[in-house]
C-alpha cells in the first residue's frame, strides 16, 4: 500500500483513507476532553496577560532590591518572584478582575450579584484610602 488516499465513496462523496470506515466511536474518552478543555481555557486567559510588561516589572523590582541592597544579590530573583506569584495568586479573589472599578458604575438593576461586587469594592477602596 502506498499509503496515498484513494477514491471511495466516503458518507460526504469525498477522499477517504483506505480501511478507514465512519465510525461512532468519540475522538476523545471524556478524560481526555476536560484535559483538553482546561489548557485551552487557560491558554485563553494567559493570552490576556500582558507578559513582557510583567517582566518588565518583575525587572524594576529586581533593581529596586539590587539598589537597596535588602538582599544578597543571588537571592534577588527568586524573592521578587514571591512577590509577584503572591500578587498574582491574591488576583484570584480580587473583584476587580469581575467588572471595570475605575469606570462609572455602568449597572444592571436586575444584577444583584453585580451590586453586591460595586458595593463590596467601594468599601475596600475606601478603607485602603483610609489607610494610606
Amino acid at each position: 500500500m502506498s499509503g496515498k488516499l484513494h477514491q471511495a465513496s466516503g458518507p460526504n462523496g469525498g477522499l477517504q483513507p483506505p480501511n478507514c470506515a465512519p465510525s461512532d466511536e468519540p475522538l476523545m474518552t471524556p478524560d481526555q476532553a476536560s484535559k483538553l478543555l482546561e489548557e485551552v481555557i487557560y491558554e485563553r486567559v494567559v493570552s490576556f496577560i500582558d507578559t513582557e510588561l510583567l517582566f518588565a516589572f518583575e525587572q524594576e523590582l529586581w533593581f529596586a532590591y539590587d539598589v537597596a541592597g535588602c538582599a544578597d544579590e543571588e537571592d534577588v530573583p527568586m524573592i521578587v518572584k514571591a512577590l509577584i506569584d503572591r500578587a498574582l495568586m491574591r488576583f484570584c479573589d480580587d473583584p476587580r478582575r469581575y467588572i471595570d472599578i475605575g469606570g462609572p458604575a455602568d449597572l444592571d438593576d436586575d444584577c444583584e450579584l453585580c451590586e453586591q461586587l460595586a458595593r463590596e469594592s467601594s468599601d475596600a477602596t475606601a478603607k485602603q484610602r483610609k489607610t494610606s
